[in-house]
């Protein structure tokens, strides 16, 4: 209860983290520790007063002191240097110089620096030691970096963050050069003294002021000065530029001329860019292709040379034999083909010694053939080349521009010579004839290696070799090599000509997969030797022992050693139909279509490629499909569309095969004729042996319709209807279904009707109005009735054998009324003029038209006095008819002709109705 002292307690002296305590209790805090909350346990214990020793036994209590450390961290914005951005360089050395922590300045022993953002990855803050960099070709513009310290160690964090803006300069400028050629003295030619005139637009096209900007030209005296030039400014009136004419501009053609601007900016070295052109030739090309913007006037000459080479084996030592040391003696002629004098012609040759020259001139059209000789000596390369190829270079200077030159050509080419370098035609050529030749076989044995009796991978073929010197030279260094083998044995040192080796060279090939989805290993391999002069001799192996009944994977491959593995390639495809109704009108139309999907699976053992589905009856849409896995199958890629034809709706149905089609890794493609996964039961194929055909049912509508109409035939045409005379009935037939109808006739149940025409077929929409006719005799009847009504029925089948019918119509094809025709037979008529004596066989009776139709009737004739002199009952015209003879009172004769004369007749008669009528008038009788 009371407090303690130094005197009476001891501390135990102890250190956590910065915290440390002493003996005394003084509690001390490291330097530089970072802000935060430390806490340490002390022990106090009771000591002797007299010695200052803990009391025994020990009495001891522990305790936790805190401190608390706040260090206040500012960072303040930063402006760097500017910097070049094509160089690069650092912009600011350290940006904590202006930071500070608790007051005091920041330092990398105390701090950690953070980059946050940037607004180009060119500029960068260097953690390790603070400083802004920019990187050599970093655009220009003004860029910001933002940047956070934190104290070490700080738990909370303690931070802040600042901006640190950099300029980074990109002085550019550009420069165009026009020019204009001005004819001094006026005379119209291009003449020394002449001069050629510049004008310059300069602009700074940096984000730089540029200062003494000046313009120089090395073919051309500039005038001009300008001190200073603004961001994006253009000045195009403080430089000009002359230049004169030489000899040297006209000889060569063309002035070609480029100018620099240069300007200096705040930062770096000058700026300089090469001037453009803003008014180019188009026509023209610079004496130095890059210089595609000088100004060029045009001057054109042409200067030429052209040489001819002949050379001549000489066979020095006169053996027969071409040896080392023999030699091919060259002529040469040079012909100046140009427009200039050339002056120090000379021939130059790679390959042989040339005498004589230089030429000192050589005038326009001249030709030299004695200056110039040449010798080249025969070495083995000759002798092993087999010829030598040569060519000289003839060389001329035109007064003006660089020497023109020519490649020789030979003037008696060797006719039968290939040049060893082909493009080289014209070269001399000495035949020597070296035949250096090697021969190799291959025979080869597939080994099982598993004794499995199946080819697998990892499984063998064993190789052995035979090479043949078969050349005329000693082969050394003979090899064999095999691209789809390893090859044991050799090199063979030497091969006498004529000699065969079988023992040295044997191979094996490891089968892959590959292999046997190719069904088969072909291989060739590589017979190599070195004559001794000339490339190595090759020759591709054949097999002694070829496989007879094989077909080698590559056709051209005749010798290959094939080693056979069975593959089992096949493909399945089914096919499933639907039809559409594409206008949806419920009808099976023509242009309908069916839509057909396929399945294609590879039910083979090795992959297929190109997958193609194929249908002679369908547009297929889809495909190829590139690959198909073992076992796989493919429902999306293919689909086909057939347009329904008439013939498909005439025979109710589309019958349709496809075909699958798949190229296996060798061999020729498989294909398979497709199924219907969901085939229609109660189908009959059109085709009876087509049991896997996809049969698509269409909805068959027959129906046909005709129209009657009657024309009275007025066969006498006298306008009225009379017994026997005709009436002609017209058809109109149209098949109005959606079938073809076949054996159409018409029948009619009025008798008497003859039914001329057909039968016929007809096509949907299809109308016939020619080929039927009916022919109908009027008969009494008919007139008393004055019309003739009646209906024609039309007859027709379809291709499945349904009947079509329809009663016709008299106006349309949707009614089935009947056609009635009105006659007019019944009108009563008298024909009152009689002759019965003349011989004209006319007007010898009484006709009076119309009265067939009133059977009962009576007929009175009086003469001209009253006297009846003819009289009857059912008067008819033909029977009971008058012919001009008395038939009346016994005061006149009868059968006797009456005398010329007026008569008078009196017509009474009766209507079916029951109505009477009377009719009287005067008759002339004349003999």
């Amino acid at each position: 209860g009371v407090l303690v002292t130094t005197t009476n307690t001891n501390v135990t002296p102890s250190t956590t983290g910065p915290l440390s305590v002493n003996a005394n209790g003084v509690i001390t805090l490291a330097a530089n520790t970072p802000s935060g909350t430390y806490t340490i346990v002390y022990q106090l214990c009771e000591a002797d007063p007299v010695t200052g020793l803990n009391v025994v036994p020990a009495n001891c209590d522990t305790a936790t002191a805190t401190v608390i450390v706040a260090n206040v961290i500012i960072a303040n914005d930063d402006t760097g240097a500017p910097i070049l951005g094509s160089a690069g360089g650092q912009s600011l050395a350290n940006v904590l110089v202006n930071d500070t922590l608790n007051g005091n300045p920041v330092t990398l022993s105390n701090v950690i620096i953070t980059q946050i953002s940037t607004t180009n990855p060119g500029v960068t803050l260097n953690p390790a030691n603070g400083s802004v960099n920019v990187a050599p070709g970093t655009p220009g513009g003004t860029y910001t970096i933002v940047y956070q310290i934190c104290e070490i160690g700080a738990v909370p964090a303690n931070c802040d963050t600042a901006t640190v803006t950099v300029f980074v300069q990109a002085p550019s400028m550009a420069i165009t050069k026009d020019g204009a050629y001005v004819d001094n003295n006026g005379d119209g030619i291009a003449n020394i003294g002449d001069t050629v005139v510049y004008t310059f637009t300069v602009t700074n096209t940096g984000n730089v002021t540029l200062t003494n900007i000046t313009v120089t030209d090395i073919n051309a005296t500039v005038t001009g000065s300008l001190a200073t030039l603004a961001v994006g400014a253009s000045n195009s009136t403080a430089f000009t530029a002359v230049h004169i004419l030489t000899q040297a501009d006209i000889d060569a053609g063309q002035v070609d001329n480029l100018a620099t601007g240069t300007g200096t900016p705040p930062l770096g070295p000058p700026v300089t860019d090469t001037s453009a052109d803003p008014t180019p030739c188009t026509n023209c090309t610079p004496l130095d292709p890059s210089c595609i913007t000088c100004t060029i006037v045009p001057i054109v000459p042409s200067p030429s040379i052209n040489i001819t080479k002949d050379g001549a084996y000489v066979d020095n030592n006169g053996d027969g034999i071409a040896n080392i040391g023999d030699t091919v003696v060259y002529t040469f002629t040079v012909t100046n083909t140009g427009n200039v004098t050339l002056t120090n012609i000379t021939v130059t040759d790679i390959n042989a010694v040339v005498s004589g020259g230089p030429l000192a001139t050589l005038a326009v059209g001249a030709s030299n053939s004695t200056t110039f000789t040449a010798v080249h000596i025969l070495t083995q390369a000759d002798i092993d080349a087999g010829q030598v190829d040569n060519l000289a270079t003839g060389t001329g200077t035109p007064p003006i521009g660089p020497p023109v030159t020519d490649i020789s050509n030979d003037p008696t080419p060797c006719a039968n010579c290939t040049p060893i370098n082909p493009s080289c035609i014209t070269c001399t050529i000495v035949p020597i004839v070296p035949s250096p030749s090697i021969n190799i076989t291959k025979d080869g044995a597939y080994v099982d290696n598993n004794g499995d009796g199946i080819a697998n991978i990892g499984d063998t073929v064993v190789y052995t070799f035979t090479v043949t010197n078969t050349g005329n030279v000693t082969l050394t260094n003979i090899t064999v090599t095999d691209i789809n083998a390893v090859v044991s044995g050799g090199p063979l040192a030497t091969l006498a000509v004529g000699a065969s080796n079988s023992t040295t060279f044997t191979a094996v090939h490891i089968l892959t997969q590959a292999d046997i989805d190719a069904g088969q290993v072909d291989n060739l391999a590589t017979g190599t030797g070195t004559p001794p002069s000339g490339p190595p001799v090759t020759d591709i192996s054949n097999d002694p022992t070829p496989c007879a009944n094989c077909t080698p994977i590559n056709p051209s491959c005749t010798t290959c050693t094939i080693v056979i593995v069975p593959a089992s390639p096949s493909i399945r495809i089914t096919k499933d139909g639907a039809y559409v109704d594409n206008n949806g009108d419920g009808i099976t139309n023509v242009g309908d279509t069916v839509v057909y999907t396929f399945t294609v699976t590879n039910t083979g053992n090795v992959t297929l490629t190109n997958i193609t589905v194929t249908d002679i009856n369908a547009v297929v849409s889809g495909g190829p499909l590139a690959s198909l896995a073992v076992g796989a199958s493919n429902s999306t890629t293919f689909t086909a569309v057939h347009v329904i034809t008439q013939a498909d709706i005439d025979a109710g149905q589309v019958d349709n095969l496809a075909t699958g089609t798949g190229t296996p890794p060798n061999g020729p493609p498989v294909t398979d004729i497709s199924n219907d996964p969901t085939p229609c039961n109660a189908c009959t194929p059109l085709n009876p042996s087509c049991t896997t055909c996809t049969i698509v049912t269409l909805v068959t509508s027959p129906s046909i319709a005709i129209i009657k109409t009657a024309e009275f035939d007025d066969n006498n045409g006298d306008g009225y209807a009379q017994v026997g005379e005709t009436i002609t009935f017209n058809f109109t037939v149209t098949n109005t279904g959606n079938v073809t109808l076949t054996n159409v006739t018409i029948s009619d149940p009025l008798p008497g009707v003859v039914i001329s025409g057909g039968p016929i077929t007809l096509a949907p929409g299809q109308v016939d109005t020619t080929t039927f006719v009916g022919t109908y005799t009027l008969t009494l009847q008919d007139l008393i009735n004055g019309s003739v009504t009646n209906q024609a029925l039309v007859t027709a089948s379809t291709p499945s054998g349904q009947i079509a019918q329809d009663l016709s119509d008299n106006t349309t094809n949707t009614a089935n009324n009947p056609t009635v025709i009105d006659i007019d037979g019944c009108a009563i008529e008298v024909f009152n003029y009689l002759s019965p004596n003349e011989s004209q066989g006319m007007n010898d009776r009484l006709y009076i038209r119309g009265l067939e139709c009133y059977p009962n009737n009576t007929v009175e004739i009086y003469n001209r006095w009253g006297v009846l002199v003819y009289e009857t009952k059912s008067y008819d015209n033909t029977t009971r008819v008058f012919r001009g003879m008395s038939e009346g009172r016994v005061t006149v004769n009868q059968n006797s002709n009456l005398p010329d004369g007026t008569y008078f007749y009196v017509l009474r008669y009766t209507k079916v109705s029951g109505e009477n009528f009377e009719k009287a008038g005067y008759l002339y009788i004349k003999n």
